[in-house]
């Protein structure tokens, strides 16, 4: 379906004269109905070619024109005309730049250090301010920032800072793993690897799109931070696909792990001064190397969890892992440093993961289709503000299968991942849940067995014609069979093509599929899109039963 962009509410529509119009969706009549589309880097690429590890990330168009009647955009009262075939960056004063760090007091410039030395301020903090980036939004757990070793005994660091250069796979879902859009401001120097956001560590980015356009890689070192280069310099909105495991975020601990399934290359010994001084705690803790893998990590999780914020003697008079193990006293970011030592001592793989506004962990699960398990242990603050978060809905992974003490129920990750009322509003921000499904259910296998994927057919049912830039948009449609029967729990991504540059120019969001084959949800028209006609489109991600297809 098209749309045309204006100015204001209160001027008349910028379009084509109407003999113009009726020609228009004339010849539009006598096209032909196959549209090719090749959708945020290699949609419908084979596995052979998605594979490549130089791919370059193409500019996003489609090789037709999409045909079907209009849809008639607006420029809200407040909106600045934009010439059409010209988007900007969006200007948001109050969200996060990421690039390198600045020097002075820029809480909205989000850098990555070398190395972190934590602090001994243990005592409870005020508002705490998050800003989501992702949709769905997993707050507060947004991957800034991973350490894996130690350097000395209170300095954390990243093993290897060597990168690994990662292929964009293309608009596909892969079995087991949920996707999320991210949206972010960078300010890229040229030739330079900058750091951005990531939901998991073994997260895959299928596609990506910048306004303005440049040409990307993205990279990981060895915690699995994320980066982005390019040649160019400026501020560059940046919108990416990622997926995730849905095991990431909550597992159960299996319970045939063992050590020595645990790959070599994530091992990380401590110095022998720190691994004595955790030894010493082990038997305070309630853990010890003759413990199953997976009973270590549940008794270190529940004595972590029972922290709580107070003030640490001063000066203190033993190491600072010492002090935090034995008086439970700290702040996430406590928390979190003393569970990754003792954790390491007893050779489980651990990570310290930090954003602006929380600090977890993560632990390695040896095994058949497991891997990294996000671990939150909570922390201690007067309150959390969420921004950037309208229009975004809230990640909710399946319940919590690791102990969790009464201290731990009390805290503000606590009660966003369960989704408990805060008292006294000191949550804010926080989307609702996915309407849906928490996890999409697996589409229903065919009859009868076949190398190819069914066929599916993306279409629009109702899309209001007459939208303003910067106000809400519905949109309800339907996936079907070749049947005609709905298909439930395909992913359905939402985009704004330009006409007149054959390409896409804005991603609206992602939605799924209900046990009917139906997704109805409500975007925002960006501002930044220029005055023109453009087309809506809504792709729904194929899978190993499903193919992709694109509405009509």
């Amino acid at each position: 379906m098209e749309c045309t962009v204006e100015a204001s509410r209160k001027e008349e529509p910028i379009e084509m004269p109407r003999w113009r119009q009726r020609r228009q969706v004339e010849m539009g009549r006598r096209r032909s109905r196959t549209i090719a589309l090749v959708l945020l880097a290699l949609a419908f690429a084979s596995p052979a070619s998605a594979q490549k590890l130089h791919e370059k990330v193409p500019v996003l168009k489609l090789e037709r024109r999409p045909t079907g009647p209009p849809v008639i955009l607006y420029d809200s009262p407040d909106g600045k005309p934009t010439p059409d075939g010209q988007p900007i960056v969006p200007s948001n004063p109050n969200e996060l730049r990421y690039g390198q760090k600045k020097s002075g007091d820029d809480s909205l410039q989000i850098g990555r250090n070398d190395a972190v030395k934590l602090d001994s301020r243990t005592e409870k903090e005020g508002i705490l301010n998050y800003h989501a980036v992702f949709n769905p939004a997993v707050i507060p757990f947004k991957r800034n920032e991973a350490f894996d070793t130690l350097v000395g005994e209170t300095e954390l660091a990243v093993a290897d800072r060597r990168l690994v250069r990662l292929p964009l796979l293309g608009n596909r879902r892969i079995p087991g793993r949920e996707l999320f859009w991210g949206s972010v401001q960078v300010q890229f120097r040229r030739g330079e690897y900058l750091p951005i956001p990531s939901v998991s560590p073994d997260s895959n980015i299928l596609t990506a799109a910048t306004t303005p356009r440049v040409k990307l890689s993205f990279h990981k070192d060895s915690a699995d931070n994320y980066y982005v280069k390019a040649e160019h310099d400026g501020l560059v909105r940046l919108t990416y696909l990622m997926d995730a495991r849905s095991r990431y975020f909550t597992a159960s601990l299996p319970i045939a792990a063992r050590d020595d399934q645990i790959p070599t290359k994530l091992l990380r010994p401590l110095s022998k001064t720190l691994q004595r001084r955790a030894e010493a705690l082990w038997s305070m803790i309630g853990v010890s190397r003759r413990q199953s893998y997976s009973e270590r990590i549940a008794r270190l999780v529940r004595y972590f969890r029972g922290f709580k914020p107070g003030t640490l003697p001063h000066p203190l008079t033993e190491d600072l892992y010492t002090a935090l193990t034995k008086s439970r006293l700290g702040v996430c970011r406590h928390r979190t440093y003393a569970f990754m030592i003792t954790a390491l001592s007893l050779g489980i793989p651990a990570r310290y993961v930090s954003n602006e506004a929380h600090v977890f962990a993560e632990v390695y699960l040896p095994g058949d289709r497991l891997g990294w398990l996000r671990v939150d242990l909570g922390g201690g603050a007067d309150g959390l503000r969420v921004h950037n978060s309208d229009n975004k809905v809230a990640h909710r992974p399946g319940n919590d299968v690791l102990p969790r003490p009464q201290r731990y129920r009390g805290t503000y990750s606590s009660r966003v991942l369960s989704g408990q009322p805060s008292p006294g509003n000191q949550i804010r921000g926080v989307p609702r849940t996915y309407r849906h499904v928490r996890n999409p259910p697996s589409p229903k296998q065919p009859g009868t067995r076949t190398r190819l994927a069914m066929v599916t057919r993306t279409r629009i049912l109702a899309l209001a014609r007459r939208v303003f830039r910067g106000e809400q948009l519905e949109v309800h449609g339907r996936v079907l069979d070749p049947r005609g029967v709905g298909i439930a729990g395909l992913y359905v991504q939402l985009a704004i093509w330009n006409r007149e540059r054959t390409e896409i120019v804005s991603l609206l969001g992602l939605t799924v599929t209900d046990e009917r084959g139906e997704f109805r949800e409500t975007f925002q028209i960006p501002r930044q899109l220029g005055t023109g006609r453009f087309q809506f489109l809504a792709t729904t991600i194929g899978t190993s039963q499903y193919s992709p297809s694109i509405s009509r």
